[in-house]
């Protein structure tokens, strides 16, 4: 009853049974689904990489960081950079100093 005759020739019948048929398909449909999966993961993930060095990012202590865009001079740009980061050492070092300071004076030092 649920046989499904298909004639390749005149010479040639084959009988397949559609629980072979479904069988077949079935796993070509699942390989199509792996395959296209694969492909899908494989192009989807993208290496998450920062453009920027580690030092930028964690700037040690005691090291100022500045940086200007290069507009024509190269010696401007590097003038401005230094200052830049001269700039941002002294921030820190006030932020350390401002620090110290009022850590001396919460714990009653200074008093006279």
């Amino acid at each position: 009853m649920n046989r499904l005759r298909i004639t390749k020739s005149n010479v040639q019948q084959k009988t397949y049974s559609l629980s072979q048929l479904d069988s077949t398909y079935g796993l070509l449909y699942l390989l199509s689904l792996l395959w296209l999966s694969s492909m899908l993961s494989a192009c989807g993930t993208a290496t998450s990489s920062s453009p920027l060095p580690p030092w930028v990012m964690n700037t040690p202590l005691g090291c100022g960081l500045g940086s200007l865009q290069i507009n024509g001079s190269m010696t401007l740009a590097k003038s401005g950079a230094i200052a830049k980061g001269r700039a941002d050492l002294a921030r820190q070092i006030q932020t350390r100093i401002e620090n110290v300071i009022k850590t001396y004076r919460s714990e009653g030092g200074g008093k006279q």
